[in-house]
């Protein structure tokens, strides 16, 4: 009995300690370097619901404009690395449609996003089931990445 009391609190501090740490990822917007902040507001000028997180040296945004939902990561000079908006599912490509139904038959998309970066846009497709998963696709439909959603 003491054994499982000791792992459950184990695994509670685990849990918190994780919760912790990405709490600390969140930012003010006093904390958003200047430069940061004018290639936000040079590109979304329209932009609300603005919030800010620290991700190593880049900084990502998830903001509101008119009634979709946006990101974009920014690196410390201010240049947009890549930008994403939520869109219908409606408009995801009918080759990535085909490949979820034939690789994730068990899950349902929940949310689409594009995702412009470099001149080039993909897909990010949040899939519920168990567990829930985050892929993105190349505009032809090949897996760019997959992990887990948590």
């Amino acid at each position: 009995m003491k054994k499982i009391i000791m792992a459950f609190l184990f695994m509670t501090g685990v849990a918190l300690g994780v919760r912790a740490q990405d709490k600390k990822m969140e930012i003010d917007k006093k904390d958003v370097p200047q430069a940061v902040m004018d290639g936000f507001t040079r590109k979304f000028a329209d932009a609300r619901d603005v919030e800010w997180k620290k991700k190593g040296d880049d900084y990502k945004v998830t903001f509101e404009i008119g009634n979709t939902d946006h990101y974009a990561m920014i690196n410390s000079s201010g240049t947009i690395v890549y930008e994403g908006k939520e869109i219908p599912k409606s408009q995801l490509p009918a080759e990535i449609k085909n490949a979820i139904k034939k690789d994730y038959p068990n899950l349902r998309i929940d949310d689409v996003y594009t995702v412009e970066k470099n001149g080039n846009t993909s897909y990010r497709v949040k899939l519920d089931g168990s567990p829930d998963r985050k892929v993105t696709y190349s505009s032809a439909g090949a897996v760019v990445e997959d992990k887990e959603d948590n």
